[in-house]
């Protein structure tokens, strides 16, 4: 039996998790072009790129399937207000592993536990399809603040920064691989069973 990963720190029971539908792409769009633009150091994407882009390019970034999801972090008047996208990878040798990505908590809903909720919710589902492992990129790690939050949970570092990755503004920007090690012996190399619902440096919020 898989144990569960214990989250430090307290947890706003007043938020609500569920994995995001169609009728949330919307609220999606507007959170992750307000990440792009409030906090440009800590993805890879850029808002300029997307901001006039189609609904449809959100709506399969929200992914729609229980390989490939994001979960919604919601608050007492039923706003969005944090994001995390889990995808498994479809590649045969490499169905043990999964990314995290476009993980985000709004400003006003920050230091409530948010992001361990989003955190803790796709870790249960990474382990419900018995992937093994969760693979993110942190930008501009020495400065992050959710490096700590991922280390809390267990991701560890994996080699040497990736020195002057990205130009963001005026100066170069970091980047650093981290991976969670989930229990093996589940069937992270089959198909798996029903959960939630290459390289994305836009694993930080």
């Amino acid at each position: 039996m898989h144990t569960r990963v214990p989250f430090a720190g307290p947890k706003d029971t007043s938020v609500q998790l569920r994995t995001l539908r169609d009728d949330d792409v919307e609220s999606y769009r507007a959170l992750r072009l307000r990440a792009l633009r409030e906090e440009p150091l800590a993805f890879s994407d850029d808002f300029d790129d997307e901001r006039d882009l189609a609904r449809e390019h959100f709506r399969a970034a929200m992914g729609d399937s229980v390989e490939h999801f994001t979960i919604g972090a919601f608050d007492e008047r039923s706003a969005l207000v944090g994001i995390a996208t889990f995808k498994r990878d479809a590649r045969r040798k490499a169905r043990h592993k999964s990314s995290l990505h476009t993980m985000y908590v709004a400003r006003e809903a920050r230091r409530r536990g948010v992001g361990a909720l989003l955190l803790e919710r796709v870790i249960d589902a990474a382990r419900a399809l018995g992937v093994e492992q969760i693979h993110l990129w942190v930008l501009d790690p020495t400065r992050s603040t959710a490096t700590r939050l991922y280390q809390s949970v267990g991701f560890a570092r994996q080699g040497a920064l990736v020195r002057d990755d990205l130009w963001v503004g005026e100066r170069y920007v970091d980047a650093e691989y981290m991976t969670l090690a989930l229990a093996r012996g589940g069937t992270g190399r089959g198909e798996g069973s029903e959960g939630a619902g290459g390289r994305d440096r836009s694993a930080t919020g």
